[in-house]
């Protein structure tokens, strides 16, 4: 069973992420419009920060207002710069959830592919796990650079 929630702490408070598909209603209802396809690396990572933001309000919402979230769009972006390691692990963790596949499954998937000269089958998610593990080795290596 894949892991689709995870406990962050944003400028002092504890927050709890639930990737789940109702975070895509938590982004329309507050306007925000979620662009996986992106081609540069920093515009993939605002779509991630943006991501954990909607999980942050889809999992609050489920008990609470919205209205009284404590934490706003631009935290969770500060918090994606601020926390590169953990931000990277929340990324991995929102594709696995989305996917219902595991970052070794979603590799070994694409590896295989191109090994018997086939294209990956197009969906949502996985037709996007190749392009996100190249950006997360991307990300991970300057990281540790």
């Amino acid at each position: 069973m894949l892991k689709v929630s995870k406990t962050i702490l944003i400028n002092g408070v504890e927050t709890d992420l639930l990737f789940t598909p109702r975070l895509f209603v938590m982004a329309e209802e507050k306007g925000i419009t979620i662009n996986l396809e992106e081609k540069t690396l920093m515009r993939s990572l605002s779509a991630f920060a943006d991501i954990c933001y909607c999980a942050a309000l889809n999992a609050w919402t489920l008990d609470n207002y919205v209205e009284d979230f404590k934490l706003e769009r631009k935290d969770f972006h500060e918090w994606s710069a601020a926390e590169p390691k953990e931000f990277s692990k929340a990324m991995a963790m929102a594709i696995e959830a989305m996917s219902g596949k595991t970052m070794a499954e979603i590799a070994k998937e694409q590896n295989e592919a191109k090994e018997a000269g086939k294209e990956v089958k197009k969906k949502r998610w996985p037709s996007f796990s190749g392009w996100i593990i190249r950006q997360l080795k991307h990300f991970w290596s300057a990281i540790v650079a």
